[in-house]
């Protein structure tokens, strides 16, 4: 989650790690978050691309969950990689953001990590969320790569009501 948890408005993004679409739009969320504080972006890992998006997706999690302060630079520094996610990738974005990688490591291993992840899939499953990135911003539901001024739209609409 990134910005204020009493803001009126949250924007919830599905998304992947190995999502060419999902890390062309991180920029697009950032800009949101400093141009409207009374929005909160809350990330759900949709772990869809394989084994690398997984690993990326129970790091992230794991992240969450030692350290959750750390959770929007370790997604920020993941998102702004190229190529696949290995064991090696996790451990140094780990030491970048200042979360200590055998902590990651341990934390990657339990339980409530997968089944946060597999909650995300379950969601977005009733959602009928077939691919990433999707956002959802109060009733609405945004497949793909939407640009800010589409997201400040809807995001008025719900306001409204």
């Amino acid at each position: 989650m990134a910005g204020r948890k009493d803001a009126d408005i949250t924007v919830v993004e599905f998304f992947d790690y190995r999502c060419g679409y999902c890390k062309k739009v991180l920029p697009t969320l950032q800009s949101l978050m400093e141009a409207d504080p009374n929005v909160r972006v809350v990330f759900k890992e949709l772990p869809i691309l394989g084994p690398d998006s997984l690993r990326g997706a129970l790091a992230a999690q794991a992240v969450w969950n030692i350290a959750p302060e750390k959770y929007l630079p370790f997604h920020v520094a993941l998102m702004q990689t190229r190529g696949g996610i290995d064991e090696s990738l996790i451990v140094e974005t780990a030491r970048k953001v200042g979360v200590d990688p055998d902590k990651l490591a341990a934390a990657m291993d339990d339980p409530s990590v997968k089944a946060k992840i597999e909650s995300n899939l379950t969601l977005a499953q009733k959602l009928q969320i077939n691919g990433t990135p999707a956002f959802v911003i109060g009733d609405k539901l945004l497949p793909g790569a939407v640009d800010l001024a589409t997201i400040k739209e809807t995001i008025a609409d719900a306001r409204s009501r």
